[in-house]
């Protein structure tokens, strides 16, 4: 009893003080309190950033260019979208000395490509355009930068290709898919025969037996 009479005294000769000190300790871990969250704030906010940044990469347009030549004949470009998302206002920048070098009258739509604007292209779509045959093939490098948006970002992509180096993606697609479509029509007709000459047959192997039929009543009747 007498050890609590005598906190009780103390506390009431020192209450200011002990006031004073319970408050500072009070501020001193709110503080370290809020700079925690604050930290754990920013944490969180980065993952997010890096997250969003991420799904940006995987999920956007990614615009590509590649020399072909059609029917190994016609030289020109391919330009398609193998991203994931639409590709949107693309613009198209050539080198003009690569324009100038084209034979003149040939090809002029290619010319029309420069400087010109496509509003949408499409997942997985794909434009070709030529700008020669292979007799006329320009020796100046072929440079273009494409710009182009997706929903959120900006891209530009720059494409430098020596046509006297490079080899180029034939379209043996196009020549596959003739070739099969002639088999199909070849088999087709071959089907049709076929199913002829089993009419034939048919018809021949049941007048035979019209035939037999009608000889056997006929002989009963004489007998």
């Amino acid at each position: 009893m007498e050890a609590v009479k005598q906190i009780i005294t103390f506390l009431d000769k020192h209450s200011g003080s002990l006031t004073v000190l319970i408050t500072v300790v009070y501020v001193v871990a709110t503080i370290l309190i809020c700079r925690a969250n604050y930290k754990a704030a920013n944490a969180s906010q980065r993952q997010v950033d890096e997250m969003q940044q991420q799904y940006r990469k995987s999920n956007r347009p990614y615009i590509t260019c590649e020399y072909i030549l059609k029917n190994r004949l016609f030289c020109g470009i391919s330009i398609c979208n193998h991203g994931n998302m639409v590709a949107k206002d693309l613009t198209f920048s050539i080198r003009q000395e690569f324009v100038d070098s084209l034979h003149p009258n040939r090809f002029f739509d290619f010319g029309k490509l420069n400087n010109s604007h496509y509003r949408l292209v499409g997942i997985g779509q794909k434009f070709d355009f030529f700008f020669s045959d292979v007799n006329h093939k320009p020796s100046v490098p072929f440079e273009m930068t494409i710009q182009y948006q997706s929903e959120t970002d900006n891209f530009s992509e720059s494409f430098c290709l020596d046509l006297s180096k490079q080899l180029p993606v034939y379209s043996v697609e196009e020549m596959e898919e003739k070739s099969l479509e002639i088999s199909k029509k070849q088999q087709e007709c071959l089907n049709i025969i076929a199913d002829s000459l089993q009419l034939i047959a048919n018809n021949y192997y049941q007048n035979s037996m019209d035939t037999k039929t009608t000889s056997y009543y006929t002989n009963e009747e004489i007998d």
